[in-house]
């Protein structure tokens, strides 16, 4: 089920000017703790046209000729191919808890899981990553497809300001449904108070 906007649940002021310089300087912080040799890029086993050195291997009849290293053929007298790995976006997923549980607390517990979740899809945006956020109780309640760019994270805000609590947690059957609809490898982060009554 894909999201849709739901009308009436202003909750604007969960996502207002101050959320975002916080945001932006959590940004900040993330990419100082991070920061390394390696670029932002996620590489990945495969191998493929990149900009890293992986490994050589022999010629194969129909490689490209531009991928040869003549260098090490004048060394060796055997044709060989350059590898390089390849760089592949990250999918981070936000698995949202919006059951009826989360509208306890004051703020209700969902606030916070929302401004966690937001912050967690910032942090995958700025980064050039894709954020989906996926609203669940007994099971999936709603999703925001994958979206990429700093500038998406209002699409992330729109939608978890939309969704509204409701429903008995049931994580085993969300999980279900969630790994059955997605196919791209990720990172998956619950956003929960595991108040499930299945224990």
């Amino acid at each position: 089920m894909v999201w849709s906007p739901r009308p009436g649940a202003d909750r604007t002021e969960l996502f207002g000017e101050e959320f975002l310089k916080k945001l932006e300087y959590l940004h900040i912080v993330a990419r100082k703790v991070f920061s390394g040799g390696a670029r932002a890029e996620r590489r990945t086993r495969k191998v493929g046209a990149g900009v890293e050195f992986a490994d050589h291997r022999p010629y194969a009849a129909g490689d490209d000729l531009r991928t040869l290293d003549w260098k090490l053929y004048g060394r060796l007298e055997r044709l060989l191919v350059r590898l390089f790995e390849e760089e592949e976006d990250l999918h981070v997923y936000l698995l949202v808890d919006v059951s009826e549980s989360m509208r306890l607390g004051t703020p209700p517990k969902l606030d916070y899981g929302r401004r966690v979740a937001a912050a967690l899809a910032y942090i995958a945006l700025a980064n050039l990553d894709r954020a989906a956020v996926v609203g669940f109780a007994d099971g999936v309640r709603g999703r925001l497809p994958p979206t990429r760019g700093k500038g998406r994270i209002h699409h992330v805000f729109r939608f978890l300001a939309g969704v509204e609590p409701g429903g008995s947690t049931d994580l085993a059957a969300a999980a279900r449904t969630f790994v059955h609809e997605n196919r791209r490898r990720g990172v998956v982060v619950v956003v929960s108070d595991l108040y499930d009554p299945e224990g």
